[in-house]
């Protein structure tokens, strides 16, 4: 199985904000430490949030997902649902049942039955506890869909006086990719701007000095690098973008099942201030910038099943990806 989506939630450094990561009704607890759920008797927790819907739509239009599948651990008795929220009619329920979890063995349901009512559309889970309390720990959405080639990947950074920033970015991307199951195929490198990032090379990060020539200098050295290096696809990234790393495992899964060489993957821009905020989900270019979706309210479910039905808008290079040899045509051509 290929994991195509892990559950994420809320982290200090990144957001707090828990209604862009679950809703509940009831009494419901999460421990930040313990990374769990606790339900009583009676609550429910749903994963129709914006961190966590799983989009139909752009896996299977890109990729080409035959089946779908579902894990959780946790324990005690709950009924799960999983909902279909299908574009412009009723939606439907691929899965609801009762059953028993237990900590020690993930609870694996075949999803695969969206095919029946539509490949568009957004996929949620929601979770009940029955006569007692019960425990939801991890959740992913997964795949037997076979890579014909593992995609070499570089994350690319361009930084410019902004040490301390960049260098908490690196060692978050160090962390994460200890245990990443597709690390080696992924490398990190810095295009240091001003010479003053001082971020320590390692087997997994390549610092390099670069001639001040702006963002769009650096952007195109660490293109030329990456390419380079023998790299397929590149990930361009601001040095100051606040992300969780789950980011980059769903990119890179969604770049290696990707049926087009084409395929790319764009990141949204929460506002930094209002972190409940969409700055943009997407932009379009007329002279000027116009970003879309701009003040959408995260935290309302159905506002953001409306956002996450983009697709192929321009966009920034915030966090960008692609293969390489379609961004050297642009930049040499």
């Amino acid at each position: 199985m290929i994991t195509l989506q892990n559950f994420v939630l809320p982290e200090q450094e990144i957001c707090t904000e828990h209604d862009l990561y679950y809703h509940h009704a009831g009494a419901v607890g999460f421990s930040k430490t313990a990374r769990v759920f606790t339900l009583s008797p009676g609550s429910t927790l749903g994963f129709n949030s914006y961190f966590n819907l799983f989009n139909l739509s752009k896996w299977t239009t890109a990729c080409g997902l035959a089946n779908l599948w579902f894990d959780v651990t946790g324990s005690g008795q709950v009924e799960i649902r999983i909902v279909h929220a299908l574009p412009e009619r009723s939606w439907e329920i691929l899965f609801c049942d009762i059953v028993t979890l237990k900590d020690d063995t993930p609870h694996l349901i075949d999803i695969s039955n969206f095919a029946r009512h539509s490949a568009k559309g957004l996929i949620y889970v929601e979770f009940k506890a029955l006569e007692h309390s019960a425990t939801i720990r991890n959740a992913h959405f997964s795949s037997d869909a076979t890579i014909a080639t593992l995609p070499t990947l570089t994350v690319s950074i361009t930084t410019f006086k902004r040490e301390q920033q960049v260098r908490q970015t690196v060692a978050r991307l160090e962390t994460f990719l200890k245990d990443f199951q597709f690390a080696e195929q992924i490398h990190v490198q810095v295009v240091d701007n001003g010479n003053s990032a001082e971020v320590p090379a390692s087997d997994a990060v390549t610092p390099m000095v670069n001639h001040n020539f702006g963002g769009a200098g650096g952007f195109a050295r660490g293109l030329l690098e990456a390419q380079n290096s023998g790299a397929s696809h590149c990930l361009f990234m601001d040095d100051d973008a606040s992300f969780h790393m789950e980011n980059i495992a769903r990119a890179y899964v969604f770049l290696a099942l990707a049926k087009s060489p084409k395929a790319a993957v764009a990141g949204a821009m929460i506002n930094n201030t209002h972190k409940w905020a969409m700055w943009e989900n997407g932009a379009y270019f007329d002279g000027s910038c116009h970003p879309m979706y701009c003040g959408v309210d995260l935290r309302a479910p159905d506002a953001v099943i409306a956002t996450l039905k983009t697709l192929g808008a321009e966009t920034r290079t915030v966090f960008l990806a692609y293969a390489i040899q379609i961004g050297v045509l642009t930049v040499l051509g």
